[in-house]
Parts: C-alpha cells; structure tokens; sequence
C-alpha cells in the first residue's frame, strides 16, 4: 500500500525539515520541492496499479493548500518555506473524489496544525521568555505599566463578567478571556521588540529574511520593511560594498516546521478514530 511508503518519507522530510529550521530558521528548496515532487511521483506510480483517482486525490489536496499556503505567504503569516511544505502535505494527504470519510483527512491534518502549531508557539514564546528573562522581564513591567488603564480595565470587565455567571453559567467560560489575552497581546509584543530580530551583515543575508526595519542612504529610505528576494540581496550587498550601509535588522519568528511533524504524527494517530468518533455521534 501506499501509505506504506508515503508515511516514512514524510518522517523523514519533516523531520529533517524541523531540524533545519530550529538550527538556521529556514528549509532548504531542495528539500521542500524534493518531497512534492517524491509525493507526487509516487502518487503516479501507484495509480497505475491502484487507479488514476490516486494521482486525482494528491493533486487536488495539493491545489487547496497551494491556495491556502499563497494566502498565508503573502499576508506574512509564514515564510516561503512553511508555504512550499503545506502544498506538500496537501499532496500528501490528498483529497479524496468521490467524497467519502477520507476527504475529510485534509482539513483534519490543518486544524490540527494550526491548534498544535499555536500550542507550539505558545511554549516556544515562554520557552524564550525564561531563557531571556534578564531582558524581557522588565521591559514587559515596562509594557504593563505603560498600559495600566487598558489592564486595569479589563480585569475590571473579567470580574463584571465572572460576577454575572453567577446568573449565567456559561459566562465562566469567557470571563477571564478579556484579561488574560490583554496581557498576553501585551507579551507577544514585548517578546517581538526584544526577542524576535537582530542586526546582520547584509552579506549574510539569505532570500527569505523578513526585513524588519527600512533600509536608508543618504536619509532617505529605499527598502521598506518585506521579505528579501534575489534582487533585494543584490541591492544590499551593493550599498555595503560602497559602505552607504553597515548592517540591517531582519526578523526571526518562531520555528514553525517543526509544528507540521508534530501534526503530522497527531494526523496519523488520529485519523480514523476522529470520523470513527464524529460517525458515532452523528448517528
């Protein structure tokens, strides 16, 4: 069966992709394009034995994350990496024609993706925090204090909300929310300012680097902030060779890679029990 040599492909690439971006923070073409393109091939080998629908599934998995991957790429959501490997797992899990439980695969592997990546984020921010705790520390003391009123305020409003649970129960369920994700918003951006870009030669600059501040010669500014392409690269070594510029400052995200291995093992520990699960309530 298919799966049979899909499934360890894809641990592999995964897992070799998170490797590359918790230690440079970017994934190589060769290896995103390489597990498309190996997905894909063997989706065309087996559909000789298996059928043409086996090919029909894969491209059309790959088509609605291809459109999802653009959206998130070019509303600077995730890098291009990110992007090229969601188009390899849609071609990977496939949606299936004609519709049956396992069309469903598809858009079961992205909310977990995206709840397991927020997760992820989640405990790799905090992670941060602790490990940089002598700098973010004070500037997020900085930060609340800056924001009292807004604080103050919707502490106030979780308490107006937890008092009236008491009338309506289901209001503890949202009650602490304005508070907890006031402060919380307030980290996030602590944790950006401080934590989250750095100063490099723009030699070692690579296609794909999130520049964070605009670039300026002479007082003027001539690159807003983007995600660097070949020619931008070209541009900046320019201006560092005729020493109209020293450094600029890009921006680091959290390593998102690893979130689509961590999904992907849920996705395959979950796959059939999750529609065994919804079947039975349904019925």
């Amino acid at each position: 069966m298919i799966e049979f040599v899909l499934v360890p492909l894809t641990l592999v690439a995964l897992s070799v992709a998170a490797y590359c971006d918790l230690r440079t923070r970017e994934v190589p073409d060769w290896l995103s394009y390489g597990f498309l393109f190996a997905v894909i091939g063997i989706r065309v080998l087996f559909s000789f034995e298996e059928g043409w629908l086996m090919l029909v599934d894969g491209l059309l998995g790959f088509g609605v994350f291809y459109v999802l991957a653009l959206a998130f790429y070019y509303s600077r959501q995730w890098g291009g990496g990110d992007a090229k490997l969601l188009m390899g797992m849609g071609a990977l899990v496939g949606l299936s024609y004609p519709w049956g439980t396992e069309t469903f695969h598809l858009p079961l592997f992205f909310v977990l993706l995206l709840v397991l990546g927020s997760v992820y984020g989640v405990a790799w921010l905090f992670g941060l925090a602790i490990v940089r705790r002598r700098v973010v520390w004070p500037a997020y003391q900085e930060m609340l204090a800056a924001y009292k009123k807004l604080v103050c305020g919707m502490l106030l409003l979780s308490i107006v909300l937890a008092g009236f649970s008491l009338v309506v129960p289901l209001l503890w369920l949202i009650a602490p929310l304005p508070f907890l994700l006031t402060v919380f918003l307030l980290f996030v951006s602590v944790m950006e300012k401080n934590c989250f870009h750095k100063k490099i030669d723009p030699i070692h600059a690579t296609e794909g680097d999130w520049l964070y501040e605009a670039v300026c010669v002479g007082g003027k500014r001539v690159m807003e902030p983007k995600e660097l392409q070949g020619a931008d690269l070209h541009r900046l070594v320019e201006w560092k060779k005729e020493k109209k510029i020293s450094h600029i400052v890009v921006k680091e995200g959290v390593p998102f890679v690893p979130s689509f291995l961590i999904a992907y093992i849920a996705f395959l520990f979950l796959k059939d029990a999750a529609f065994s699960a919804l079947f039975t309530l349904l019925h």
